[in-house]
This record gives structure tokens, C-alpha cells and sequence, in this order.
């Protein structure tokens, strides 16, 4: 009814636009009327519940609803709905029809287990297609269900098929359940139990395998042939391949052991990379064995000497011999072992604490001391209780007990080191020293005397004691020697005088009569050297004899007889001594070297002062005993020891020794010669021994003294009673 309602309102509506309040009042009025419309099929308007009507099909088709028969043709029964019998079947209906492989619920006895899946819920879906994204399976249960490629009845990986029911790569699978996977050897791929695969050998070579090399083949069942790997050798196979630096191979250690490798024994072990294993070998430090593990081995394990417990210590070098051979290392600026300085460090010594009078001491490169930059004395002379020396530059030193005046400086003081004596700064060519009393020859032969002058041993005139020197008047000397209580001087004429205590006849002018002035002695010429004891005196002539005179009780006169002579006398030639180069009298005693080098004595020796291994007083010259012939060059005497310097310039002394006058190290008495301890032990130039001590020069220009200190006559600054080897004179 309302469609044609609407018809009608269409038509009528269609009417003119300015006829249209009209119409709308008269339609108004006819609504009001009370006309029924009704549903009429057939009337071809399509009425609520009509899906046509007669020939109005709404525009739809077979094919627009769906139906598989798209040519069929759509018509529309008396009842105004679809007749679709000549559409076909459509999805929906519930009738299966090709294509739908259901419809709706009619899943034609389908289920998720019919299409090999575990379980799930099967549905039909869009289009009649059946929807499996409900259906489950089950990878590894050995049952090859929809999705996957197998089943193997697990999920391990690498046996073919994997955790995914997938075929892996260089495998091939079965449809079986389970799948039965096998590899496919010679497609490149490594599967399965393949150790190679054609060209592919999985990143495996000769030498990852430890082979030195070769190249590995694979076989045609993809297995590895490794036998040019074999033949290029390996670590493990028994043979030592000394080309890969092997030491050993297994249980063939090539006869090398423990010991032939530097231990002391153990057991030797090769190890897996074909290396000596000498961790149970043994090592004993301190054998004097370099042995493997050590850095050094001296023969101790002490510290202090360059290797310590077998390891190198610092600041020195090591040899590697057996045993090593330790010695400081020179430049590091660290003084140690024999070093006697090194670099800048100079271990606080200078010229003036090493023996010399002064100048800048250096450090050389072997670590020793150069002193050649120093300056020098040039002779040293000893007394009873003080000592002299003379500088180059020609000035004079003295110092020990200046109780009376010995040390020339105007005063009665004692020095404990060197003192200038006052007047003899330069020009002194010559010292020599009495027991309490000292001489000086300047240059133009000038001679001085001072000191003690009891007995007019200074030879001025008088008795009177003098703290600083005087000349002697009228004497152009050439020598001087001074005794106990007299003194001598050779002229320059080869004549002597001597004056002084005259008791014993020792100032040779066939008197016993005291002389304070200066007295030649009669006819007695051509003498070069004059050396004079405690009551006799001696002097070398330029013929090489040797005289004596004075008293001779203890056959010190060396005439062959203990008779006092008051006037020279040669010394017997007959045993053997001729042609004397030096000359040195002791106290009591005498002795001469010979232009041979042999060493001769004569006279008192109770303490051995003769060298001869006896103490057997003799009155004729006697070898020396212990010098080596032909050794010797400068000999002289003290109070009871004696002391000679050889042509190595080594020192020796003998005699006496209770103050260490002979310098061994001792105070033991020596019948033969002892060596002076060092530096003396070479070096040495010219030697001078008093009543209990000794000094040497140098001829490096030091000097060295030792034995007794009481008035500190060594002068090294202390008055320590004795030094038993050598101490430097410290200059100030």
C-alpha cells in the first residue's frame, strides 16, 4: 500500500512545480478520505516479503546470488520469490557441489585427523573451502602429518630431518612415518656422518689438524684422506721434526735428559706440543753449575758479590760460565765490588785522600781511579816518630812529633797530616831524616838543617835546638843522610864530611871526638852516596864499592870483623858483593843491591833483618834470601827490618814486625822477604823505613806509610798506634 502510495505521490507530484500547493491540498484532502491500500503478488511492485515480483527480479541474476549456473535464467514464482531451478546450486545451501569441498556443517565425514593432522577442530569456511587453521600437528612424533616435509620421530637437528620436520640441507627424507633420512654425499654439503663433502671439508685442513702439512682428499663416500697430511709429519707421531723446532715427540726426547740440558738431574718430559717438560728437573744453586733456571752460579748462594741465590744482582754483570764470573757494572754510577769509583761518584775520595799533595781526581771507564791529574811527591824519608816528603813542585812536608822541631815549621807542635816546613815552600831537591832531626838540600846545593842538635847534628856550630831550618855554611852538597845523633853530606867533589856524635868513630875522621861543624873526611873521594845507622856509616863510590866505619860490634862494618873503625873501610868483596847500584843502612845493619839486582846484607840479626830465613849475626855481606835474582833495585835499612822495592815495582819487607812495620798484614816477624800488602804490591818507586814504621812512593807520585802511629807518623790524620798494611797520606 505504501508503495503505491508512493507511485501515485510520484505522479501526481510530477505535476508542474507552481501547481504544487494545490495538488498538496488536494492530496491532503483525499488522505483524509479513509483509502485502504493492500499487498497484492503480481501486481509487479515489490511488496514487504517479496523477493520479486512477476518480471521485477530486482535486478538480480543467478550469478548475483551466488548460484554456480550463471547462465541459468532467474524467474519469479506465483509467490513472488526466487525461483532458482534453473541457477544451480549455490555455497550455503548445504549441499556439497563441485568445487565446495563442504558446506556449512556438511563436511561430507571430513575431520583434522582425515587430513594427517594430531587433532583440532576442522570447519568449513569462506566459499565451501575447508578451513584446517584449526587442526594441529605434532613435529617429532614419527608420524608425517600435513606441513611437514618429515618426521623422524624427533627433533634433533643434524640426522636430516630437523626441530621443524624440515629436510636439511644435503639430506634427502622418505614419505614414511617416520621418515627414514639419509645424507646425500657429493653435493658440497657436509651432512650427517660426512667428514668432508667433494670440495667441502667442513673449515678441516692438514694443518688444522696439526699436520705440518699436505692437502687432505675426499673420497667418493665422504670420508677424509689424510695421508699426504700423514707424510708431512705432525706433533704425536712419535718422530722429532727438528724443521717445526720439535725438542721431543712422545717418549723420544732424541737422547736429550735432565743433565745434558744443564740440570742436576730429574726427569725429563716431553709435552703435548713436542717441548722439553723440565718442570721435574733439578737445578742445585750455589755448585758453581750454570745450570738451566739459574742466572748465575758463583759456587755460593751469598749475596754481596754479584749473583745472589743464583740470580743476577743489580749493578752487576755475570758471565755464564761455570762457575760465573760476577763484576760490577761500570757507568751505572753505583760503586760496587773491586770498583774504586764510578762515573761522578768518586765514593768521596780526592787527590789529597788517595796519597797525593793535591790536584782533581777522575773516575775512568773501567771504574778506577785516574789519577793523573794529581799532584805528586817525589820523594818520602822517615825518621823515628816523623816522616817527609817532597812535592814536584819542590816544596817539603813534614809531620808526627814535632816535640823537637823535626818538622821545621818554627814550632814544637806534632801533626797528624802533612805540614809545610817554613822557608822550604819550593827549591828543595832532597830530604833526609835522623831520629829527631831532619836535612834539606836546596837547589844551588844549598844544605839545611833543623830539629834536635844535642849532639850538633845539625852541624852549625853549636848544640842549641832548631825549630826551623838553617843554613849550613860553606857546603855545596850532593847527598845528605842523617843518623841517630850525626849526620853526613857527600860534596859535590865526591868528598864527605859528617859531624855530630862522634863516640863509636862513625864521622869517619879517625877521632872519637864530637864534632857541632862539619868535618871532611881525609883522602876519601869519588863518592856518590852516604847511608848512615845508629853509630856507623856507609857510602857508596861511584866504582860500585861499598865503605863502612864506626862502631862495629855487630860486624855492621861488613869488613869481615866486629873491630870499630874510626876511619872508612871497604866492605869485603870476596863473598860477593861488587859493583853496588844503591846502598841502605839500617840501625845495626847494612845492605846494598848490586848492578845485577841482586839484593845484599850484613851486621846485626836477631830479628831477622838480614833475610836470610836465619837470625844469625853475620859480618860479610850475605844474599838476601826470597827477592828473585836480578830483581831488585833500591834496598833500605830501618831500626830492625828492612825493606826493597823490585824491578815490578812490588815493595817487600823483613825483619822486625811487632808495630807492622814490614806491611804484610801481620805483626808476625819475617826472616825473609814478605810482600807489602796492597797497593804495594806494584807500583812502587822508592822506599823508606824508620824505627817502627815505613813508607813507600808511588810512581803514580802517592805515598803510602804503615806500621806504627803513635805520633801519628803515617799521617793519615789519626793516631790509630798501628796500621799492619798501607794507608795514603792524607793531604789537607
Amino acid at each position: 500500500m505504501v508503495g503505491r502510495i508512493n507511485s501515485l505521490f510520484h505522479w501526481r507530484c510530477s505535476m508542474k512545480s507552481s501547481l504544487l500547493p494545490f495538488f498538496l491540498f488536494l492530496i491532503l484532502v483525499a488522505c483524509d478520505s479513509g483509502v485502504k491500500v493492500e499487498t497484492s503478488c503480481g501486481d509487479g511492485f515489490i511488496d514487504p516479503g517479496e523477493q520479486c515480483d512477476s518480471s521485477n527480479l530486482q535486478l538480480q541474476t543467478c550469478a548475483s546470488l551466488g548460484h554456480y549456473n550463471v547462465e541459468g535464467v532467474l524467474t519469479c514464482t506465483a509467490g513472488c520469490l526466487y525461483d532458482v531451478g534453473d541457477c544451480g546450486g549455490k555455497c550455503g545451501d548445504g549441499i556439497v557441489e563441485d568445487p565446495e569441498e563442504c558446506d556449512g556443517l556438511n563436511l561430507q565425514g571430513n575431520n583434522c585427523i582425515t587430513f594427517g593432522y594430531t587433532a583440532g577442530s576442522l570447519t568449513c569456511g569462506a566459499g565451501c573451502l575447508l578451513d584446517l587453521s584449526g587442526c594441529t600437528s605434532q613435529c617429532g612424533n614419527g608420524t608425517r602429518e600435513t606441513g611437514e616435509a618429515c618426521d623422524d620421530g624427533n627433533t634433533d637437528f643434524d640426522d636430516g630431518c630437523d626441530q621443524h620436520c624440515a629436510v636439511e640441507a644435503g639430506w634427502s627424507c622418505d614419505d614414511n612415518s617416520p621418515s627414514v633420512c639419509v645424507f646425500s654425499c657429493g653435493d658440497d654439503v657436509v651432512a650427517g656422518s660426512e667428514s668432508c663433502d667433494g670440495t667441502n671439508f667442513n673449515g678441516v685442513t692438514c694443518l688444522t689438524e696439526g699436520f705440518y702439512g699436505g692437502e687432505m682428499v675426499c673420497t667418493d663416500i665422504c670420508t677424509i684422506d689424510d695421508s699426504a697430511c700423514v707424510a708431512a709429519g705432525r706433533c704425536g707421531d712419535g718422530t722429532i721434526q727438528s724443521t717445526f723446532a720439535e725438542d721431543c715427540d712422545g717418549d723420544n726426547l732424541g737422547g736429550a735428559s735432565c743433565e745434558s740440558l744443564g740440570y742436576t738431574s730429574g726427569a725429563l718430559i716431553c709435552d703435548g706440543a713436542c717441548a722439553f717438560d723440565t718442570s721435574a728437573c733439578l737445578s742445585e744453586c750455589g755448585n758453581g753449575q750454570l745450570e738451566v733456571g739459574e742466572d748465575c752460579d758463583d759456587g755460593n748462594a751469598g749475596a754481596g758479590d754479584g749473583c745472589d741465590n743464583c740470580t743476577v744482582e743489580g749493578g752487576w754483570d755475570c758471565t755464564a760460565a761455570s762457575p760465573s764470573v760476577c763484576t760490577p757494572s761500570c757507568g751505572d754510577g753505583v760503586i760496587l765490588g773491586d770498583e774504586e769509583c764510578d762515573g761522578a761518584n768518586l765514593n768521596g775520595q780526592t787527590c789529597n785522600t788517595r796519597g797525593f799533595p793535591g790536584g782533581s781526581i777522575t773516575c775512568d771507564g773501567a771504574c778506577r781511579f785516574d789519577f793523573s791529574t794529581c799532584s805528586r811527591w817525589t820523594q818520602v824519608e822517615v825518621g823515628d816518630e816523623h816522616t817527609c816528603a817532597l812535592t814536584q813542585a819542590g816544596a817539603l812536608y813534614c809531620w808526627g812529633n814535632g816535640a823537637t822541631g823535626g818538622l821545621g815549621d818554627g814550632t814544637t807542635n806534632s801533626r797528624t797530616l802533612p805540614n809545610p816546613v817554613a822557608g822550604m815552600t819550593s827549591g828543595v831537591i832532597k830530604v833526609a831524616l835522623g831520629a829527631y832531626h831532619t836535612c834539606a838540600i836546596k837547589s844551588g846545593n844549598t844544605l839545611w838543617c833543623w830539629g834536635y842538635n844535642s849532639f850538633g847534628q845539625l852541624g852549625v856550630g853549636d848544640t842549641t835546638q832548631r825549630d826551623s831550618p838553617v843554613q849550613l855554611a860553606g857546603i855545596t852538597a850532593g847527598d845528605v843522610a842523617c843518623g841517630v845523633y850525626h849526620t853526613c853530606t857527600v860534596r859535590t867533589n865526591g868528598s864527605v864530611s859528617c859531624w855530630g856524635y862522634n863516640q863509636q868513630g862513625m864521622l869517619g875522621d879517625g877521632t872519637t871526638t864530637q864534632r857541632t861543624s862539619p868535618i871532611t873526611i881525609a883522602s876519601f873521594t869519588g863518592v856518590s852516596r852516604v847511608s848512615l845507622g845508629i853509630y856507623h856509616s856507609c857510602a857508596l863510590k861511584t866504582n860500585g864499592t861499598v865503605w863502612c866505619w864506626g862502631n862495629n860490634g855487630s860486624g855492621q862494618l861488613g869488613d869481615n870483623s866486629t873491630t870499630n873503625r874510626l876511619t872508612p873501610v871497604a866492605v869485603v868483596t870476596t863473598s860477593g858483593l861488587t859493583t853496588a847500584s844503591h846502598l841502605g843502612v839500617g840501625w845495626n845493619h847494612s845492605c846494598a843491591v848490586k848492578t845485577d839486582g841482586s839484593a845484599w846484607c850484613w851486621g846485626y840479626n836477631n830479628f831477622g833483618q838480614l833475610g836470610i830465613n836465619v837470625t844469625t849475626t853475620y859480618n860479610y855481606p850475605v844474599a838476601v834470601n826470597g827477592l828473585g835474582a836480578g830483581t831488585t833495585v833500591s834496598i833500605d835499612g830501618g831500626d830492625n827490618a828492612t825493606c826493597a822495592v823490585k824491578t815490578d815495582g812490588s815493595a817487600w819487607c823483613w825483619g822486625a814486625n811487632s808495630d807492622g812495620q814490614v806491611g804484610d798484614g801481620t805483626t808476625t816477624m819475617r826472616t825473609v822477604p814478605a810482600a807489602v800488602s796492597a797497593p804495594l804490591n806494584s807500583g812502587a818507586g822508592q822506599i823508606a823505613t824508620g824505627e817502627t814504621h815505613a813508607c813507600a812512593l808511588r810512581t803514580n807520585g802517592s805515598v803510602w806509610c804503615w806500621g806504627s802511629n803513635g805520633w801519628s807518623m803515617l799521617g793519615d790524620g789519626t793516631a790509630t798506634p798501628r796500621q799492619v798494611t798501607p794507608v795514603p797520606v792524607v793531604f789537607p
